[in-house]
């Protein structure tokens, strides 16, 4: 805890108004993890779904929003309240088997989460690469204008 912190919760026990913490203090953590999200698998669905909807899907933000906001309010008070993660709360007032319930949750979420990351990568490098031969092979010699039948890619058939 910093000073300006430690005269904060002083002041906040003596019953004083409290001294307000600069705005990058008050965002704390929450800002990073907000703005994490933009990871390869989020990005590919983005695309994906703004390629095959639209707009189309726009409305679902208004009941959503909301919701996604609530969960992070009472995350981030339970945090400030009692000085502890969610785990640790857990562990304190629930039975261990909803604890370790929970944590294999987050464990095999997670693992998803990467996998997902992973394969998001994996599929941009070869886009990326594709793109790179197919560019290469039209500036060669050997071009015809068929490129399909005359450099096969992954995924392409011969004719």
């Amino acid at each position: 805890m910093t000073a300006k912190e430690e005269k904060l919760a002083a002041a906040s026990r003596a019953g004083k108004p409290a001294v307000r913490l600069p705005l990058l203090k008050q965002l704390g953590p929450g800002l990073i993890a907000g703005a994490a999200d933009d990871d390869p698998s989020g990005i590919a669905t983005y695309s994906q779904a703004g390629a095959q909807f639209g707009y189309g899907m726009l409305w679902s933000v208004l009941f959503t929003l909301p919701l996604m906001i609530g969960i992070q309010i009472v995350s981030a008070r339970i945090g400030r309240v009692t000085g502890q993660g969610l785990a640790a709360n857990i562990r304190q007032h629930y039975p261990k088997s909803l604890l370790y319930a929970v944590i294999s949750l987050l464990l095999v979420a997670n693992t998803i989460n990467i996998a997902a990351d992973l394969g998001a990568m994996a599929a941009a490098c070869n886009c990326s690469s594709e793109a790179r031969r197919a560019s290469i092979s039209s500036r060669s010699r050997w071009f015809r204008s068929d490129c399909r039948s005359s450099f096969p890619f992954p995924g392409t058939r011969r004719s």
